[in-house]
């Protein structure tokens, strides 16, 4: 047997990483660009579109979106130049590998695996109110726990800062006040350089055409619809940072609820959604698809990164 002692294919090198393009592959071969969690220092030192390209293993990127972790390894060894994937981790990691945390994606080694699981504390330390990150989920996470009445002060500000909107998100109703997801999710969409409805304080207004109250275009690009005729929920073609709007009374009822699905592949007959006025707190958490009733793009989306494991996920609660 040939020894590969002294060849780069004598020493595979294993990651776990997280897909930020399955897009702009030149040669159409299904090849995605990877974040090596350890290796790949963060976005702002090395450009998504600076990292090599990376064959998948069984039919290309198809069943894989952006913002998903994967398993990898590195086939020219230490050159980290060709890395490889073997498949999507689904649910994440351990949230030792969280964005939020410091150092995660700065090449080093040493914080993985860390013995304290904890997920960590994304409020500012100092008593501010939380930064606008990368990302849809990433902006949208660092409000995690952020209650209407505890915390109105930093939510009435991101709204007045981003959407120009005095909306208070403790108050049971108008004026300038009540159901509050709509608000956030415009809000978040706004500090990304989105477009938002005008409509966004009834969460339909970010539905697809056939349910959608304010626009009869609908909002965005329609990636799924219930009810129409190919109506079976395709969950390849759905993204982390597309818009879920969900209803739970009935179709002639102008409410309903919206966030950010923040979780895929989509667990079971669950929807994991990062949104406010979940349990009158911006939370992540999961709903029944049976509720769900369209999926959709914010224009000019670009593909998101996001690590589900570094906040917990909630069951189902009130949306008011």
């Amino acid at each position: 047997m040939r020894d590969l002692t002294n060849t780069p294919y004598g020493k595979f090198i294993w990651f776990v990483g997280i897909v930020e393009d399955t897009f702009s592959d030149p040669s159409e071969l299904g090849r995605v660009r990877v974040r090596a969690i350890g290796f790949h220092p963060s976005d702002e030192i090395l450009k998504t579109e600076n990292l090599p390209l990376a064959p998948v293993l069984n039919g290309g990127s198809a069943r894989i979106n952006a913002g998903q972790m994967v398993l990898g390894f590195f086939m020219d060894g230490e050159l980290l130049q060709q890395p490889f994937i073997l498949g999507v981790i689904n649910g994440g990691v351990s949230s030792a590998m969280s964005p939020f945390s410091s150092n995660r994606f700065e090449g080093s080694t040493s914080n993985l695996g860390s013995k304290d699981d904890a997920l960590p504390d994304t409020r500012p330390v100092d008593g501010s109110c939380p930064q606008i990150q990368k990302g849809l989920c990433n902006s949208a996470a660092a409000w995690d726990k952020y209650h209407e009445s505890k915390d109105k002060k930093c939510l009435m500000e991101l709204f007045k800062s981003q959407i120009k909107v005095n909306w208070d998100p403790s108050k049971s109703g108008p004026p300038n006040g009540g159901p509050w997801c709509g608000v956030f999710v415009a809000s978040i969409l706004a500090s990304q350089g989105y477009p938002y409805p005008a409509g966004y304080t009834l969460a339909r207004s970010f539905a697809s055409p056939k349910y959608n109250t304010t626009n009869k275009n609908g909002y965005g690009t329609t990636i799924w619809e219930k009810g129409t005729k190919d109506s079976k929920l395709d969950e390849a073609s759905i993204q982390v940072g597309d818009i879920a709007v969900f209803n739970f009374n009935n179709l002639k009822d102008g409410t309903g609820h919206v966030g950010f699905v923040c979780e895929v592949p989509l667990s079971g007959n669950r929807v994991v959604l990062l949104g406010g006025n979940q349990s009158n707190r911006v939370s992540k958490t999961t709903y029944k698809k049976s509720q769900l009733y369209s999926v959709v793009r914010a224009p000019g989306m670009r593909p998101e990164t996001f690590d589900p494991s570094s906040i917990k996920t909630e069951k189902e609660g009130s949306t008011r």
